[in-house]
């Protein structure tokens, strides 16, 4: 599971106003096609994260393939709000259960992966995700 591209601020929490960027139906209703698509590639300046959930019984190791931006893009269109039926009926006895967190920068004309400065933790509080887990919300 991916979350959606969210804009974040130094301290990791979450923007409150524009934290969604790339929203589909603000840029459609509002600014027409063009401006969406625009959005997709040049984001306003600030830090943005992605947070990754891998959830599966096999061990995996860390690969040196750079997802290129267009395999990128393509995990935008993919998701969906819920786990398939197959999927979400699957036990998770003795799976386990990997967050991977990453961190941009935009300075408006392009963006980039940066080293963070905050643990997962505390992206995983910061951004409320560990309250939704725990059922703190």
């Amino acid at each position: 599971m991916v979350t959606r591209l969210e804009r974040i601020q130094p301290d990791g929490t979450s923007m409150i106003n524009d934290r969604w960027p790339v929203s589909p139906t603000r840029y459609e209703l509002q600014f027409g096609l063009t401006t969406f698509l625009r959005g997709l590639f040049f984001v306003p300046p600030g830090h943005y994260r992605l947070i990754v959930f891998i959830v599966q019984d096999k061990p995996f190791n860390q690969s040196d393939k750079v997802l290129s931006r267009d395999e990128a893009r393509g995990l935008m269109s993919k998701g969906a709000n819920v786990l398939p039926q197959e999927v979400a009926q699957q036990s998770f006895d003795g799976g386990h259960c990997t967050v991977l967190i990453y961190e941009f920068a935009s300075d408006s004309s392009s963006v980039r992966l940066v080293d963070s400065r905050l643990t997962g933790r505390e992206h995983l509080e910061r951004s409320g995700v560990l309250a939704a887990i725990a059922g703190r919300n």
